[in-house]
């Protein structure tokens, strides 16, 4: 259950159309180069680590 969830959660990360990448990218500086960088860390470590 908890890795379809989360599978599902990543999957909209990197969806171009409902991807949170597009709010984030509206945020001032550093919040939005630190959140950016949580998000694409979390949908590269993620996977990997649900398919391990």
């Amino acid at each position: 259950m908890w890795s379809t969830l989360a599978m599902g959660v990543a999957f909209l990360n990197l969806s171009p159309w409902l991807s949170p990448m597009k709010q984030v990218a509206t945020m001032n500086e550093p919040a939005a180069h630190l959140l950016h960088g949580l998000l694409v860390t979390a949908d590269f470590l993620l996977p990997g680590a649900l398919l391990t």
